[in-house]
């Protein structure tokens, strides 16, 4: 008796492009659009939506991982098996942040491996210090030099078809005159896209496009989820005209890079969905027992 042929398991795929056609169509200055996901299931909801590109930060993975917003809080390995179960699960070019590459050069070389090899498409290495020696931002920053060595030695771990991202946090808490020097340095230790951070007026925008040929990358967040640890029980949601506001901002901000991310959007969504669902089943699991006369323990928010 013949046996029955085993189903396959395929990757969730609607992308009729390849990760090739994807990069030609980023590094030639033409625009898309990155969504941000946070595991499998998100990235398998994001292809039936019909996005080609997807965005997987840190703090995203920390969320997903240990229910904390704290991006400092994974490891290499940790946010690298993620990327793992999301290629895995669907058919899409990856963008993962490495942030500082969780140690000197020699960790941001194995880290871009790593997270290559798990899938990743491009990778996105910050101009900051890691560890972090204190709160303030400005001092996190590591000099231009420091940021070119560790950009090098991250595209020693990459074939020549990843995309290495360099993105600076100079312009936080200071003028901007320092992101067009930062962002040269950067091109030319071998960066193919940049991040500028906080350049929003379109004449910065225009200055750095003349001084730079380099595709740009910007994101739009959610920053209820960057808040989520501080006060999660408060954790809010977005009324109409928020909404509306966002999708303002939304084609606002878009304007001026090739590579814009959306990111926080869908974990916001859903934990919003989640906490909205668990007051229903809350409310629910009390009528059951309270019509059969019963008392549950210990539901101590009574």
């Amino acid at each position: 008796m013949q046996e029955p042929e085993k189903e396959k398991e395929e990757k969730y795929t609607e992308n009729k492009l390849t990760a090739s056609d994807i990069r030609e169509h980023i590094l030639t200055g033409s625009p898309a659009a990155a969504v941000g996901v946070e595991d499998a299931l998100s990235a398998r909801l994001a292809v039936g939506a019909g996005f080609n590109i997807a965005f997987l930060s840190l703090r995203s993975a920390a969320l997903t991982l240990l229910g904390s917003s704290c991006r400092h809080h994974v490891t290499m390995t940790e946010v690298r098996r993620l990327v793992e179960r999301i290629n895995y699960a669907a058919d899409l070019f990856l963008v993962v942040e490495a942030g500082s590459g969780f140690g000197g050069d020699v960790n941001a070389c194995r880290t871009a491996r790593e997270f290559e090899r798990a899938g990743a498409d491009a990778i996105i290495f910050d101009d900051t210090r890691w560890p972090r020696e204190n709160k303030e931002r400005e001092s996190e920053i590591l000099n231009s030099k420091k940021m070119c060595s560790r950009l090098k030695a991250a595209q020693e771990g990459l074939r020549e078809e990843t995309l290495l991202i360099a993105r600076t946090a100079a312009g936080k808490k200071s003028d901007n005159s320092r992101i067009i020097p930062r962002m040269k340095a950067f091109y030319e230790a071998g960066a193919d896209i940049l991040g500028p951070g906080e350049i929003t007026s379109d004449k910065e925008m225009i200055r750095l496009k003349n001084a730079v040929p380099a595709p740009l990358f910007g994101e739009l967040r959610d920053d209820r989820v960057e808040n989520f640890n501080r006060e999660p029980e408060k954790y809010r949601k977005r009324n109409s005209k928020e909404s509306l506001s966002l999708e303002n901002r939304m084609v606002e901000s878009g304007a001026g890079f090739d590579l814009m991310v959306m990111r926080g959007f869908l974990t916001s969504e859903r934990i919003e969905a989640e906490k909205e669902m668990l007051e229903r089943l809350r409310s629910t699991r009390q009528k059951l027992f309270g019509r059969a006369g019963r008392q549950e323990e210990g539901d101590n928010r009574d």
